[in-house]
């Protein structure tokens, strides 16, 4: 007998499976309440995110599986009704949850300081899980209504290649979060972890399109980005276990070599397997200058912001520095240098925008599809956060994590469509991004941050303020 017979043997009747199903919906339900009431329990302990992140990914894992099946299946609950009744009672009960345990959480600091740090704490969830179960109601009726039109058959088609996809860019980099753990606890650098980590989403879409046999693919750039995005995870492991050597100098020299190859492989490729991959070189390069520049106005203005509101000293050191040649200098030399490292920013943009955002707009609609890959990228983030960005500061930094990526996460998406779906644009947002740090603060090391609840509602009032209102432009309003 081979495998796939032993799979598809059924030696139970219509009875005995529905007693098996209760079975496992209990025991389901009994592993959630107890590994909730852990993690609950753990933190009025003092445990650290850190300590708690494999009950916490596997608890998160438990619900994203449990709630994209019963959206996709078009099952909200066999007692509640997806009506605003419903939601709000479920948003207000979780707010609360989320209120009393932050008072507890924080009682040591005094009342006053706990009470505000408890409705801070219980009014965010408390609006998320409302817009949360507002369109979990919509998908809902949208799947009831639609489960046996075309496009739930065009989604079936399409279930390998997002699979590969997720497998490459999500299971990966979480399955390295031991050795990420353990680099930190022996004190070891985790940079080259974070730079692996960019590769993996272009890479489970490019996975996934040869293994699929799409036509008219750049196999060679394929090949040449998939090849450095294995070395680069085996020396990410091998960084763990042998962490004398000179893996980040390593990893640098290989991404400019493989930058390098790759324009030379995409120069030379067909046009037409250019453009039917999303690799074109062209599209509206003025309007692509205007928003690189705006983009750049708005982040250097909200850097000098978040200076001056430090105020004292440190606003003053901070112009200090201006009046210096360094960041001029180094803004020069930020120009050639992405020709050198474009490939890990092409890593992130080409799984999320080229491929992910199109994928979502087509079932949850423009905005909807945007913001949720908002969501994913910044959780996409776990791994660093826990372990490279903020380790002491783990949640806070999950948090401002997710508002930047939602927020650029429109705005990259904007951009894209403004210039014709050029992936090339939001490439170099994201290279200016992650790379004028250097020039906005004289140095290139973002690990080991300190960030406070303050920050992240400054983050979040700024980057909403100055992004979010992308979300009304015509790319965002039309039918996809």
């Amino acid at each position: 007998m081979n495998i796939k017979e032993f799979f598809k043997r059924d030696n139970l009747d219509e009875m005995q499976k529905q007693t098996l199903l209760k079975i496992e919906s209990c025991g389901f339900w009994a592993l959630w309440v107890l590994l909730l009431a852990a993690l609950i329990i753990e933190s009025l302990l003092g445990f650290t995110p850190r300590e708690m992140a494999a009950e916490w990914f596997i608890f998160m894992l438990g619900c994203a599986y449990a709630v994209i099946s019963d959206l996709r299946a078009g099952i909200w609950d066999r007692r509640f009704k997806p009506n605003t009744k419903t939601n709000a009672v479920v948003s207000v009960a979780g707010g609360v949850a989320v209120f009393v345990w932050g008072l507890i959480k924080f009682a040591a600091l005094g009342a006053g300081i706990a009470v505000l740090q408890a409705v801070i704490m219980g009014a965010v969830p408390g609006c998320c899980a409302l817009h949360c179960c507002s369109s979990s109601c919509r998908l809902t009726k949208s799947a009831t209504q639609n489960w046996k039109t075309p496009r739930r058959t065009m989604m079936k088609t399409n279930k390998r290649e997002l699979t590969v996809f997720a497998v490459c860019a999500y299971a990966v980099p979480f399955l390295m979060m031991p050795l990420l753990y353990i680099c930190l606890q022996n004190g070891q650098d985790t940079s080259i972890f974070a730079n692996a980590q960019m590769f993996y989403p272009a890479a489970g879409v490019m996975l996934a399109f040869l293994l699929a046999r799409r036509p008219d693919t750049p196999k060679r750039f394929y090949i040449l980005h998939l090849l450095v995005t294995a070395i680069m995870l085996i020396m990410s492991v091998l960084s763990a276990a042998a962490p004398q050597g000179e893996w980040l100098y390593i990893a640098n020299l290989v991404i400019v070599i493989a930058s390098v190859l790759g324009w030379i492989l995409l120069l030379t490729e067909k046009k037409t397997k250019r453009e039917a991959c999303g690799l074109r070189l062209h599209g509206k390069l003025l309007t692509a200058l205007v928003i690189c520049v705006y983009f750049l106005a708005v982040k250097t203005a909200m850097v000098f912001l978040s200076m001056a509101m430090q105020g004292g000293d440190s606003w003053a050191e901070y112009l200090a520095y201006w009046r210096t040649s360094a960041p001029w200098v180094m803004a020069v030399v930020l120009v050639p240098n992405f020709f050198l490292s474009f490939l890990p920013f092409f890593g992130e943009e080409y799984g999320w925008r080229y491929y992910l955002t199109p994928a979502l707009q087509g079932r949850f609609g423009a905005r909807r599809g945007a913001l949720a890959v908002g969501v994913l990228w910044g959780l996409w983030h776990l791994p660093l956060n826990l372990f490279f960005y903020s380790p002491d500061t783990s949640l806070q930094s999950i948090a401002a994590q997710l508002v930047v990526c939602v927020t650029l996460g429109v705005f990259f998406t904007f951009a894209y469509e403004k210039c014709g779906k050029n992936i090339w644009l939001p490439v170099v947002l994201h290279y200016l991004n992650n790379n004028m740090v250097l020039v906005w603060t004289g140095t290139a090391d973002i690990s080991n941050q300190i960030i406070s609840w303050t920050d992240v509602a400054i983050s979040a009032i700024m980057y909403g303020v100055v992004f979010l209102p992308f979300l009304a432009a015509k790319c965002y309003r039309k039918n996809k």
